[in-house]
């Protein structure tokens, strides 16, 4: 993505202690010139933020450990939502595994909620749910162009085009 800037945000240090051992994984993506580190917490940097992205990308991890579902609030992505510039997307990571269907249901349900124009794209080889929403209407594979420099970071070892397949507009049962 031919970002100017580039803010990763991260409330781990030791994460990014270890992020060197990746290199070969990541791009070594914090050496890019571009990247801005923050240590913080994700939620509590774009709330205090004024700010405004083309692409937020949410990576936590699961819903139900604690201190993590507040990134799964409608509060969470709203705040998002208002950080997004007119043509923005966020992409929304879900790791499906050891998720039940009625907490998946809920997450998608909520992402729905705010965001009037949603996709999902799984992953032919992992566990992954990849929830991407705007304000305005992209065509799915737009979208998928506009992030396939996030995703190419992430799967570094594959090509997103053969590893990513959409499921087009998604509502949670019920919806």
């Amino acid at each position: 993505y031919p970002a100017e800037t580039i803010d990763v945000v991260e409330i781990e240090p030791a994460v990014v202690e270890a992020a060197p051992l990746f290199k070969a994984y990541n791009n070594d993506a914090l050496a890019d010139s571009r990247v801005n580190l923050v240590i913080n917490d994700g939620r509590n940097f774009l709330a205090k933020s004024t700010k405004k992205y083309d692409v937020i990308s949410s990576e936590p991890s699961n819903p139900w450990i604690s201190g993590i579902a507040n990134l799964f609030t409608k509060e969470f992505f709203t705040v998002a939502k208002s950080r997004l510039t007119d043509d923005g997307i966020m992409l929304q990571w879900i790791l499906l595994y050891n998720l039940s269907p009625d907490d998946l249901k809920s997450v998608i349900s909520t992402f729905n909620s705010v965001f009037p124009y949603s996709y999902a794209w799984t992953s032919l080889y992992t566990d992954d749910l990849l929830m991407i929403g705007s304000v305005k209407e992209h065509e799915p594979n737009a979208s998928a162009a506009r992030c396939r420099a996030l995703i190419k970071c992430a799967r570094t070892n594959c090509s997103p085009r053969q590893t990513i397949r959409p499921l087009s507009n998604v509502k949670a049962a019920g919806d």
